[in-house]
């Protein structure tokens, strides 16, 4: 017959029959509920000595995911044990913080977490957090291994976060399996969800759908060497949300098939003014690696920025998005930092089509901002082209930081979208001034 055990001591293995109530050791029928019963503030580890399973496990003393008090476990699987979480009325590992309990963290390290699914969350505006840490090479969270298209959740109704570190694994995406980081809540609530990939070989690894900002606030960071791949991956998807996904440094990398930024490029079709406050932004910066197939900029207010990286399209055009690999509608922009010529890559390198729709260009100058005239910066690379940035013609010129620029958009095929530095209007007419006084000047000389 199925049970609830306890953990009833502090650090311990979980094999052992003792730390647990009812006695005995769970049985794969059972759920769990892992807390230390005494000295709550007071982190502990539970060990294993061999594989287990069980049908949930809940951090805390609650009946349901969320905990009234603190609880710091750690589950180390170290020798590559594995520890499987079946599922229960469509949910498997779950926790998270209410304002009485303070923040809440779970450790997987060593081994192998396998569940149905993941969800974070505490009590509605919770101003605790919740926290799981992935931690070292050999620890995994798999969310895939187990099947039933179950969505998973990070930041549900109050603040959480995943940290995926020292070359760890997130696997998700089962079949019909959602990832959702800030799923809800609104930009002005405390909920939010945020997800870290730090450090070389860390590593996220989606195989259906992300979802940053689903209705609330998520921030996804991969950092140091870690990489993020995914089928497909949407940010700020819905109305009144914030999605912000940051790739940043040498070795860091995003390869994803589907790119989505904005509630209606998610919902084609559907008339843009819809939706309002979907405000996502994807930045990729710092030598940091991007690709995808198809890049989508529609909705409210989508922004992509690049900072010493380049977003490279490689897919072919689309003909369910206006025949582009790579769209830019009107509340779109792309931002893109300047520093000098032979150090800045182009924002955007599209194999196909570069359909832009009236977007914005936001061009910023880096604190070591140096050119000279006729030096040129390259926006685009592209293998086609359709569209301009507005109010920016072909030709048209436009100033920065004291900085002024010409943009020309190429021939329209196998061509780039160019910057060059062109003298500022007040350098311009002095040489124009002087230019005309020479002339006089040897006018007047010839006339002697």
């Amino acid at each position: 017959m199925a049970q609830v055990k306890t953990w009833n001591t502090g650090n311990g293995t979980w094999q052992t029959d003792g730390n647990w109530s009812p006695v005995n050791a769970p049985a794969s029928s059972d759920g769990v509920n892992l807390y230390r019963p005494t000295d709550q503030t007071v982190p502990f580890t539970v060990d294993f000595s061999g594989n287990a399973t069980v049908t949930r496990l809940y951090l805390g003393n609650g009946a349901a995911a969320s905990t009234s008090i603190p609880v710091q476990a750690t589950l180390d699987l170290t020798g590559g044990d594995i520890l499987s979480i079946t599922g229960v009325s469509s949910t498997a590992l779950a926790f998270g913080a209410t304002n009485a309990s303070g923040n809440v963290s779970l450790t997987i390290t060593g081994g192998t977490v396998e569940a149905l699914n993941l969800r974070i969350n505490g009590t509605t505006n919770s101003t605790s957090t919740s926290y799981l840490y992935i931690q070292g090479p050999n620890a995994i969270l798999n969310t895939r291994a187990i099947t039933g298209g179950v969505n998973s959740f990070i930041g549900a109704s109050s603040p959480a976060e995943v940290h995926v570190t020292g070359g760890a694994s997130f696997i998700t995406g089962s079949t019909g399996e959602r990832m959702m980081v800030g799923p809800a809540g609104s930009p002005t609530a405390t909920s939010n969800g945020k997800l870290f990939i730090q450090g070389s070989g860390s590593n996220y690894n989606g195989n259906y759908q992300t979802n940053i900002a689903w209705g609330g606030v998520g921030h996804v960071e991969v950092s140091g060497g870690g990489s993020f791949t995914e089928n497909t991956l949407n940010i700020a998807a819905a109305n009144n949300t914030i999605g912000t996904l940051l790739i940043s440094g040498t070795g860091s990398s995003l390869a994803v098939t589907n790119v989505n930024l904005g509630a209606f490029a998610y919902f084609p079709g559907v008339d843009p003014n819809a939706f309002t406050n979907a405000n996502a932004t994807l930045t990729i910066a710092n030598g940091a690696n991007a690709t995808t197939s198809l890049l989508n900029l529609r909705g409210s207010l989508s922004t992509l920025a690049a900072d010493g990286s380049t977003m490279k399209v490689t897919g072919a055009n689309n003909a369910t998005l206006s025949n582009s690999a790579a769209f830019f509608d009107t509340n779109a922009t792309l931002r893109m930092t300047l520093d000098s010529p032979l150090t800045t890559l182009a924002a955007l390198e599209v194999t196909n089509r570069l359909h832009i729709t009236n977007a914005a260009l936001d061009i910023l100058l880096s604190g070591t901002f140096s050119a000279d005239v006729d030096d040129v910066f390259t926006v685009a690379d592209y293998g086609a082209l359709t569209g301009t940035f507005a109010g920016l013609s072909e030709n048209a010129t436009f100033s920065v930081g004291g900085e002024s620029f010409r943009i020309n958009y190429g021939d329209g095929t196998n061509d780039s979208i160019i910057l060059t530095v062109i003298p500022e209007p007040s350098a311009a007419g002095l040489l124009l001034a002087a230019g005309a006084a020479l002339a006089i000047a040897r006018r007047r000389s010839a006339a002697k």
